[in-house]
């Protein structure tokens, strides 16, 4: 016979499980696509690089729907497009890392934004949450939990919510 506690525990199980799943997807998945004008001045959104001209936009969307470059747009313009073409290839180079360097630390940042949401939903369930200290685990009570509540929602809004991600 199901319980309030079996219905509960199972539930918990599930949303953890959800939450793993989820956290395990959210660097990997990402999707390209392209944005050229076409000969009759129509916009036209493509899975493959268009073939006949060089005037076209790389899109990537990573896997929560939403733009990877968010809020950028420089190298957006023929211009653009033109000043890159004359740096030399060192320059070129460095400014290759330096945009790596740049997203490392967006997707670094996105998740661990994931990490305190999915701590902060932990402790929004109520029941036992554990830390470890020194290797070893110790269960918080009701007011530490609070606590750590209000420690992590403070995180959150200073890392998480004020970025454009």
């Amino acid at each position: 016979m199901y319980t309030l506690i079996n219905i509960k525990k199972a539930l918990i199980a599930l949303s953890v499980s959800a939450m793993l799943l989820t956290s395990s997807f959210t660097a990997s998945a990402t999707f390209i696509y392209y944005k050229s004008v076409g000969v009759n001045g129509e916009v036209r959104y493509t899975q493959f690089p268009p073939e006949n001209t060089d005037d076209y936009e790389t899109i990537t969307m990573r896997n929560d729907g939403r733009r990877e470059d968010m809020g950028t747009m420089a190298g957006r313009t023929s211009a653009d497009r033109a000043l890159r073409r004359q740096l030399s290839p060192a320059e070129q180079q460095a400014e290759a890392v330096q945009e790596r360097v740049k997203k490392q630390k967006l997707d670094d940042r996105v998740r661990r934004c994931q990490v305190l949401r999915n701590n902060l939903t932990n402790l929004n369930i109520g029941d036992k949450v554990y830390k470890k200290k020194n290797g070893k685990k110790y269960y918080l009570n009701k007011s530490q939990m609070e606590k750590e509540r209000k420690i992590i929602q403070q995180a959150i809004k200073q890392y998480c919510e004020r970025q454009s991600i």
